[in-house]
């Protein structure tokens, strides 16, 4: 493709050299997403290795080579069976948090990245209680990071939640899951189309009950009640007013159709700021 070839036409001199292997690597890494061939994760992990080694530790663009290098090894058959290959994809994964600097609207992402290394190193019964623990912890740092995108923390919340749950903390993960719940107001913006809602709104199914379910268990019967509405008051909300058609308001009466717009938006940008 077009990636591939500007590599090939670039010299070995050219500043420009890291970016387009970087380009190149995360090209690959999305088309593995879909067609899992292991030549092109090898290739991937060459290319994000090459770039590594080429940029200054400071670099701004070191912790998006970190990540790729970390995900195309996380592909490989090595890394479902080798510990020390998880354990070079957890490390990677941690150089990109350490070099991410605070306030950056990828420091979710990338802690959420760190947090599931941790979870998936190893199978249930060889897990090592330690990486529970700390992946837990990334989920709660990725959760709370108000600038970054309200979906993702979402769903670093919820896997704060569940990890807290499968170490037995119950009072942990109802923080989690509490911290999830709240999110939900912010995940489907009244102003995006109607496809767009619901396929955000379908990463939360059973979020609720979930939360719910944890409040019960730490005898907290009044809030599971109050989370379950929460939930389910967001969603119903989207489902019966966020499609409002306006076409009739607007014909009879357009300042107030723009009125309402703009309203309507206020409520979306206020909302987003208490996530």
């Amino acid at each position: 493709g077009l990636l591939r070839d500007a590599l090939a036409l670039t010299p070995a001199d050219d500043p420009k050299l890291p970016r387009r292997r970087h380009n190149l690597a995360v090209a690959l890494m999305t088309r593995i997403s879909q067609t899992m061939r292991i030549d092109e994760a090898r290739e991937a992990r060459e290319l994000a290795d090459a770039v590594i080694a080429a940029l200054p530790p400071d670099s701004p663009d070191l912790p998006g080579a970190l990540t790729v290098a970390a995900a195309a090894r996380r592909t490989s058959l090595r890394a479902l069976l080798s510990s020390t290959a998880r354990d070079e994809v957890v490390a990677l994964y941690r150089r990109a948090v350490e070099a991410t600097p605070p306030g950056h609207p990828t420091r979710t992402q990338r802690l959420s990245n760190l947090g599931g290394a941790l979870r998936d190193s190893g199978s249930r019964r060889r897990r090592r209680s330690g990486d529970l623990v700390e992946a837990a912890e990334r989920f709660r740092q990725a959760a709370l990071e108000r600038q970054c995108a309200p979906v993702l923390r979402l769903d670093a919340a919820r896997s704060w939640g569940e990890v807290r749950a499968e170490l037995g903390d119950w009072d942990g993960a109802l923080e989690g899951y509490v911290v999830a719940v709240d999110l939900l107001h912010s995940v489907a913006p009244r102003h995006l189309v109607r496809d767009d809602q619901e396929f955000l709104l379908s990463r939360t199914v059973g979020l609720g009950a979930a939360a719910a379910a944890c409040a019960v268990r730490c005898g907290r019967p009044g809030l599971a009640v109050g989370l379950l509405e929460q939930a389910r008051g967001v969603i119903l909300s989207h489902a019966f007013d966020a499609d409002s058609d306006l076409t009739r308001l607007r014909e009879s009466a357009p300042d107030l159709a723009d009125r309402f717009e703009e309203l309507r938006q206020a409520l979306d940008t206020a909302t987003d700021g208490q996530g």
